[in-house]
């Protein structure tokens, strides 16, 4: 039989399993879709050239999509005429192939039930094939490929075979949408449950309360604080779900925090710097026993912050995508994820990481593909080009991202840390030759005036909010204690509601 000949290929994978397939199936399909091209619709949106396991009916199925697609008819002849130099199509017949095809057409009317036959059984093939894959790679103990992170490969591989597609799905009215996103806002507003607060009703004011799903950029330039506000916020979250416990009905979301550039410890020992005011020791010797009592204290504050850290060097996409679910499975739901930041992240065995913009590129998709998938807010840290310290003005603007392109696009919501200050602390006035000391003293006067007004202040810059409007806020700034809060801090229940 020709096209048996054709799915040897396919059959490497395998060994000694049998590769599961239908052959009649994809004939009938296929001769059903020449007869009536209106079943493309019907499966396009889960059924790919991919899912066929006979090379030769893979791509008749291509070239119809494109036929169909283009508005024309996919008939044999067009799709001979389409197809007539593919090997494939030569080994099984040519012109006679495509007859045969609309003689295999039983019906037209099980069309899709055949597509559906075909896509379960491409599912099947793969799960075997990543199945003896990742067995290969686990029993060849020369890789460098640590057990846990080949787990974890093979759990992300297992939960996206699960995802069936919505072959039943149908495209509701747009008024219907409309009426239902009425609903949900209603519901949203009796509840309070408006979208999760950054705990800072300036920050909330000015980006929109953080929605599931979103994809929002902190970028900022070294020293400006992104990882200090992502702090903030993951602390901000975490005590809004300990203070309302009774709220999520025995569920228990958390923050989980993936911390790529600053080890756990490090990381803590921030949160006990910014509550305590006491710090790591600089020097040997112990430790004053009123400094201990007051680290110790704020530890014990820290009772069932459901604030998860992993400091995972170089963590991959499938790493925090694998660890995200798990740890929502065990411990009831996720609220936020937090990523500091991409460009320390790393890529996957067998994706091309040497160019930056293509690196970028694969992660940007990928953390947006996460928090949508998951139904999750996703805040992901950025580093700033040094293009920003070559112009008089400092204040981040979106060609500053690395990779902008992509990260600008995929992105809810992009907000850049600027803090004046910083600036004005490292470009003191220095007196010119033959300046006269009156006009010196004057711009000395001038600069020590705007470093008072900048003082302990960030401004907080929306550079893209998706549905909102562009513009900026100022935060309060602690440089001692690495902490930021609210010049506008609101009082009351309000603040205090979270909305996940």
């Amino acid at each position: 039989m020709p096209a048996q000949k054709n799915a040897d290929a396919n059959q490497q994978p395998f060994g000694l399993i049998k590769p599961p397939f239908n052959e009649d199936a994809e004939k009938a399909f296929l001769g059903a879709l020449l007869l009536r091209n209106r079943i493309f619709d019907d499966v396009s949106g889960f059924l790919s050239p991919d899912d066929f396991y006979f090379p030769a009916h893979a791509v008749v199925y291509q070239a119809a999509a494109r036929v169909i697609g283009e508005g024309r008819q996919a008939t044999p002849v067009t799709l001979a005429g389409l197809t007539v130099s593919n090997l494939a199509i030569k080994d099984a017949g040519g012109i006679k192939f495509f007859t045969a095809l609309t003689q295999s057409a039983v019906t037209v009317i099980n069309g899709r039930s055949y597509a559906e036959v075909i896509h379960d059984l491409a599912v099947r093939r793969r799960l075997i094939t990543d199945a003896a894959e990742i067995a290969a790679r686990a029993a060849d103990t020369s890789l460098d490929d640590p057990g846990a992170d080949i787990a974890e490969e093979f759990q992300v591989r297992l939960a996206d075979a699960a995802l069936r597609p919505d072959v039943e799905k149908q495209l509701p009215e747009f008024s219907e949408s409309a009426l239902a996103t009425i609903d949900t806002w209603e519901s949203r507003a009796r509840t309070g449950n408006v979208g999760l607060s950054y705990g800072l009703p300036s920050l909330d004011s000015q980006l929109g309360r953080m929605d599931s799903g979103d994809f929002i950029l902190i970028g900022a330039r070294p020293s400006m604080g992104k990882t200090a506000l992502s702090r903030v916020i993951a602390y901000n979250v975490a005590s809004n779900i300990r203070a309302h416990q009774n709220l999520h009905n025995g569920e228990r979301p958390f923050v989980l925090y993936f911390s790529a550039e600053m080890a756990r410890e490090k990381q803590i020992g921030a949160y006990l710097k910014s509550f305590s005011g006491v710090g790591a020791p600089v020097k040997a010797g112990p430790m004053r026993t009123q400094d201990v009592e007051s680290l110790v204290q704020t530890a014990t504050g820290f009772h069932g912050l459901p604030i998860h850290l992993d400091d995972t060097p170089g963590i991959t996409l499938t790493q925090i995508k694998a660890r995200a679910r798990t740890y929502a499975r065990r411990r009831g739901g996720l609220a936020l994820i937090i990523v500091d930041y991409i460009q320390l992240m790393g890529i996957e065995r067998g994706i091309r990481g040497d160019d930056e913009n293509a690196r970028i590129t694969y992660l940007s998709r990928g953390l947006k593909s996460i928090a949508r998938e998951l139904k999750t807010p996703l805040i992901a840290l950025s580093q700033l080009s040094r293009a920003v310290e070559l112009r008089e003005n400092k204040r981040p603007m979106l060609s500053d991202l690395r990779g902008s392109g992509t990260l600008e696009q995929d992105a809810d919501v992009i907000a850049f840390i600027y803090r004046d200050e910083y600036y004005l602390e490292r470009d003191k006035p220095k007196q010119h030759a033959n300046e006269p000391d009156e006009k010196y003293s004057a711009r000395l006067m001038r600069h020590h005036e705007a470093l008072e007004k900048a003082e302990g202040k960030a401004e907080v810059i929306a550079g893209k909010v998706r549905i909102g409007a562009i513009g900026s806020c100022v935060l309060n700034w602690n440089g001692p204690r690495m902490w930021f809060d609210d010049p506008e801090t609101e009082s009351g229940d309000d603040q205090q509601s979270l909305g996940v």
